[in-house]
């Protein structure tokens, strides 16, 4: 008799245990159920991009991109979508500039600060780097995609709510006028740079 006692409780031990082993794997089902991952894995649709993401997420850019992507060398572009470019974009997509300006040359960052401010001579500031290819932020590059639209340099080949997409034109008698016009034109940053979140930040 002094022997079954102990037995009795080990059997509890083990039927309390095996119960907690059942409760656990049940919560790591129900975690994995309603993830982004295992939702495909339990039979419903995954989630929207829209729904994953920031609403200041241009995804449906990149998705544009994918299957379109931009001529060879660098692309124009906020750096504050570079990141998001170079890992949900085409491959070999090159920004002009990232959230990484504390490595770009000083230069570089001041002709990226006047094309983004939409200044005098921004085309000319893109023809020193041979961009061939161009990203705007509507709202955050008003001044910018305002002369992107009236520019014969440049055609947009895709626009969405948030973007615009513009690739060079071939060079015409007319834009090759403009060119010449645009580099007579010093490039330093408008009053517009001080309202752009890439100018403010270096200031700091």
């Amino acid at each position: 008799e002094l022997d079954e006692a102990p037995q009795e409780q080990f059997g509890m031990r083990r039927g309390r245990t095996f119960n907690y082993t059942l409760i656990g794997l049940l919560l790591v089902w129900i975690v994995f159920a309603l993830s982004p991952i295992g939702r495909p894995v339990v039979g419903d649709e995954p989630r929207q991009p829209q729904l994953l993401y920031d609403n200041d997420t241009p995804h449906e850019l990149t998705a544009y991109l994918r299957e379109n992507p931009t001529p060879a060398g660098l692309t124009f572009c906020p750096q504050w979508w570079g990141d998001w470019l170079v890992w949900d974009g085409p491959e070999g997509l090159r920004p002009f500039m990232t959230t990484n300006l504390h490595l770009a040359p000083r230069q570089v960052w001041r002709d990226y600060q006047a094309v983004s401010a939409g200044v005098s001579g921004w085309t000319n500031a893109l023809d020193r780097y041979n961009t061939k290819a161009m990203i705007v932020d509507k709202d955050k590059q008003a001044t910018l995609a305002r002369s992107a639209r009236r520019s014969s340099a440049w055609e947009i080949v895709h626009e969405d709510e948030m973007a615009l997409v513009l690739v060079r034109r071939e060079p015409t008698v007319a834009t090759a006028s403009e060119s010449a016009a645009d580099a007579a034109e010093p490039t330093e940053p408008s009053d517009d740079a001080a309202a752009d979140p890439a100018a403010a930040e270096s200031s700091n």
